[in-house]
């Protein structure tokens, strides 16, 4: 009976605990309570004085509260920031080969990392077996293999580097003939005929491959992946691009962008590195792309205006790339100047 009554006891007492205690555990004062406001009403207490005799590099804030200026900065709402425009590289093949003169790559929408294992897995399934493999470098050379209807042994090397945009490589093939002088590799393809169609093969195999998240960490880390071109701005507020590829090659490269970029170019002076150019601006609704930086203008503020486009040689195998209007125009300003670059950014290749 005495057991009993002590199990009542404890019940009773367990349920006017609950009933009178979910406000102390859970409710607004509970002791689990959402604690995250509390520093609001959290009171100050006056400074520390420092006793005599102690130095006062003895005391500091646990958690000192950084000085702000109170110098506002004005921002109307033309100056706020917006985003890039969209660029004609958007949507575009993940897999395309480009030609200059005699030169030819495949330029592939991944990083460095990222298409190692892809070029790895080609071969393999070429049955091409491999002599060097250097992921610092970036480079695979085959074996000699006998080419169909070839009278001499070839070899092949690939080599990826990093593309002009940002997570985009470049692969180039160097194609080889057996000869007395093995020692090293030839400038320029033994066999041009054979470099294309190899070129050809692995770009459609990379197109037809399932996306992977394999990565060659060795490879991703060595070559970059931050591509080639970057917008700058001076001391002056001037803005420019900056390219890392040889002369003849962003000449090519930045004509192609300029037509991609909706410019009309009218004369260039190749000695000078100078395109003259006219911009056209979106030609139909399906281009107001644009409107967001221009507002709802029916006509682009920009259209019809000329300009003169520099692309400079800086050192090596960098040039720099400025834009200019042709005539006086104190509404052609450093917002307009940079999204134009921006635009022709996004198209260089």
């Amino acid at each position: 009976m005495m057991i009993y009554m002590k199990i009542f006891r404890v019940l009773t007492f367990l349920s006017l605990f609950l009933t009178s205690g979910c406000g102390w555990l859970l409710g607004d004062e509970g002791f689990f309570r959402d604690k995250s406001g509390d520093y609001k009403t959290t009171p100050e207490f006056d400074v520390m004085e420092i006793p005599s005799g102690k130095e006062f590099s003895d005391f500091s804030e646990n958690y000192p509260v950084a000085k702000v200026s109170d110098t506002l900065t004005s921002l109307s709402s033309s100056d706020a920031p917006r985003p890039m425009p969209m660029t004609a590289n958007v949507g575009e093949d993940i897999v395309r080969i480009q030609k200059l003169a005699d030169e030819q790559w495949a330029l592939i929408e991944a990083s460095p990392g990222k298409l190692w294992p892809k070029v790895r897995a080609f071969l393999i399934a070429a049955n091409l077996s491999l002599s060097r493999i250097d992921a610092r470098l970036g480079i695979m050379e085959t074996d000699w293999l006998k080419i169909q209807d070839q009278e001499l042994l070839s070899r092949f090397q690939f080599r990826i580097d990093r593309g002009v945009q940002r997570e985009s490589s470049e692969l180039h093939i160097l194609q080889m003939n057996r000869s007395n002088d093995e020692s090293s590799w030839p400038k320029k393809s033994d066999d041009l005929s054979q470099e294309t169609q190899m070129l050809k093969d692995i770009a459609q195999y990379i197109a037809n491959s399932s996306e992977t998240d394999s990565v060659s960490m060795i490879a991703d880390s060595s070559i970059s992946s931050l591509g080639r071109i970057t917008l700058n701005e001076d001391s002056n507020g001037q803005f420019s691009l900056s390219l890392t590829l040889p002369f003849n090659r962003s000449w090519a490269s930045v004509e192609r962008a300029l037509e991609r970029s909706l410019f009309e170019i009218t004369d260039r002076n190749r000695s000078q590195g100078t395109y003259y150019v006219t911009y056209i601006g979106p030609k139909n609704e399906d281009e107001s792309w644009f409107d967001w930086l221009w507002g709802e203008e029916k006509e682009h503020p920009l259209a019809g205006k000329k300009f003169f486009l520099n692309v400079q040689t800086v050192s090596g195998d960098e040039v720099k790339i400025s834009i200019l209007r042709t005539e006086e125009d104190p509404e052609f300003d450093g917002r307009q100047e940079q999204a134009l670059l921006s635009l022709l950014k996004g198209n260089i290749t």
